[in-house]
C-alpha cells in the first residue's frame, strides 16, 4: 500500500487560531500510476475536494528473470578450470560456482516468460541477434520477415512450455489436495460471489501465471 496524499496542500481549513491540516489520507494498493490533487474547491465546507486519478487497464502477469545453465558449456569450463584433486573445499566450490555463472544464459524479465528451456533460450538469443542487425539495416525486409517468423516460433514454444508446466502442476495438485496452493485455486474458481465471466477469465489466466507462484 502507498500513501499518495501531498501534505503540502492541506485538505482541512483551520480557524483563525488553528492551521490548515491534512487529516484525510488517500491510500492506493497495486496501482503504480496514481495522482492525488487538492482541487482547492471547498463547496461551502471546511474541507477541500480531493481528486485522485488512477490509471488502470490490462496488465501482463508479473514474471522474473530466468537463468539457464548450458550443460555442455559448463562441463567444458569445469574440465578446463577445476583441479583434478580436491584440496580446499571452499576454493573448489567457489570455482565451481564461477564456472556455473560463466555457462549461464539469461532471459530478461521483459520477455514476460514464466517457463524456459534450452530451445526457448536459443530462440531468444537468435531474436536478440536479429534485432541488433535490424537496428543497423532498418530497411532490410527479409530480415524483418525472419524476425516476425522468429517471434511466432517463440510465442508458440512458450505457450507449449506453459501448458506443459500447467499440466504438471495439475498432476501434482491431484495427489496433494491438502496443499495451500491447490485450495487457493479451487477457492477462487468456486467462489459463488464471482461472476461466471470472471471465473472464465481466471481459468484462462491461471496457466500463464502458475509459473511465477
Amino acid at each position: 500500500m502507498r500513501i499518495i496524499t501531498y501534505p503540502a496542500h492541506p485538505t482541512l481549513q483551520g480557524s483563525s487560531v488553528e492551521r490548515d491540516t491534512t487529516p484525510d489520507l488517500t491510500i492506493t494498493r497495486n496501482s503504480s500510476n496514481s495522482v492525488w490533487r487538492n482541487t482547492g474547491h471547498d463547496l461551502v465546507s471546511d474541507h477541500y475536494v480531493v481528486e485522485t486519478l488512477i490509471q488502470d487497464g490490462p496488465t501482463l502477469p508479473s514474471t522474473r528473470c530466468h537463468n539457464l545453465v548450458g550443460g555442455d558449456v559448463f562441463r567444458s569450463l569445469s574440465d578446463a578450470n577445476l583441479p583434478d584433486t580436491l584440496e580446499d573445499l571452499d576454493d573448489w566450490t567457489a570455482k565451481l560456482l564461477e564456472q556455473r555463472d560463466g555457462a549461464a544464459k539469461t532471459v530478461p524479465e521483459q520477455a514476460h516468460l514464466d517457463v524456459v528451456d534450452s530451445r526457448l533460450l536459443h530462440l531468444w538469443e537468435a531474436k536478440e541477434g536479429l534485432v541488433r542487425r535490424l537496428q543497423r539495416q532498418k530497411h532490410n525486409r527479409p530480415l524483418r520477415r525472419r524476425l516476425a517468423k522468429l517471434n511466432q516460433d517463440i510465442s508458440k514454444h512458450a505457450t507449449n512450455l506453459t501448458n506443459q508446466h500447467w499440466n504438471s502442476l495439475c498432476d501434482r495438485m491431484e495427489g496433494n489436495m491438502n496443499v495451500p496452493q491447490t485450495w487457493d485455486i479451487l477457492r477462487g474458481l468456486l467462489n459463488p460471489e464471482k461472476k461466471e465471466r470472471t471465473k472464465n477469465e481466471m481459468i484462462t489466466f491461471l496457466p500463464n501465471s502458475s509459473g511465477s507462484e
